[in-house]
């Protein structure tokens, strides 16, 4: 993963800080060209219009670009040097003028909002291995209806290869998806399982959990539909009646 992806995941532009931080409007989208480490080195920055941050160092001696930058086998002492200073000029960037997103997709903080929203609930990220990996919890039971998690679009088929048809093309060549793991009766689950972005679930049991691409495939509205069926299967259950007489007898 380039140092970019890696410090400006779950981070949305907010293109006015990014001007008055010193980026300058370009066709290709907001640009900026910053001298680091004493002067000897340049790192030019590209955020596009979609959010995207691109950039490369060059040194200035010679005007080329600096190639080890990203080849991790590399690890003398100069080369750690621009990679500290690179990385340093991009979390100050990060901080000043992104804002903090709790998943990756736009649809999957389109619907983290949206769940806030209608039952004030927000996500739990409890495994460290996994930061982005977000549970939503039922209020009163904490029971989870809701997990978001990213992997290798491979994995939602690896169990049930006939799945890999259904896959867009688009996103099989992704180095990963993000999907949100819902619970549903297991009835309805090998109907579900033939609708455009809906796979079998994933890390838990397929006869009760499905797996919805966050990838804009299914539209929102029929995501929060499905959402809201997995949050009513974990609503407290009603209480069973005394049987008759027990008060009586008391």
């Amino acid at each position: 993963m380039r140092m970019e992806e890696k410090i400006f995941a779950r981070r949305r532009p907010d293109f006015s800080r990014l001007a008055a931080y010193g980026f300058v409007s370009t066709p290709e989208g907001s640009a900026l060209a910053r001298n680091f480490c004493g002067g000897r080195y340049r790192a030019e920055v590209l955020v596009s219009p979609s959010g995207t941050v691109s950039g490369k160092v060059l040194e200035l001696e010679s005007g080329d670009e600096f190639l080890p930058l990203n080849v991790g086998a590399l690890r003398n002492e100069s080369v750690q040097e621009v990679r500290e200073g690179y990385a340093a000029l991009l979390s100050q960037i990060a901080q000043s003028c992104f804002t903090p997103l709790l998943f990756l997709n736009a649809q999957s903080n389109r619907m983290a909002d949206a769940i806030r929203e209608r039952y004030g609930d927000t996500p739990d990220f409890p495994w460290k291995r996994f930061p982005g990996y977000g549970v939503f919890r039922h209020a009163k039971t904490r029971k989870w209806y809701g997990l978001v998690l990213h992997l290798p679009p491979a994995r939602l088929y690896q169990n049930a290869p006939a799945q890999k048809a259904r896959l867009p093309q688009k996103l099989a060549a992704k180095p990963e998806v993000e999907i949100l793991n819902l619970k549903l009766p297991p009835e309805e689950i090998p109907r579900l399982t033939t609708e455009p972005g809906i796979f079998p679930g994933y890390h838990l049991n397929a006869m009760h959990w499905i797996s919805v691409l966050l990838e804009d495939v299914l539209p929102d509205a029929r995501i929060l539909e499905l959402i809201a069926r997995s949050h009513a299967l974990t609503l407290p259950r009603p209480r069973t009646s005394e049987r008759p007489g027990r008060a009586a007898a008391n």
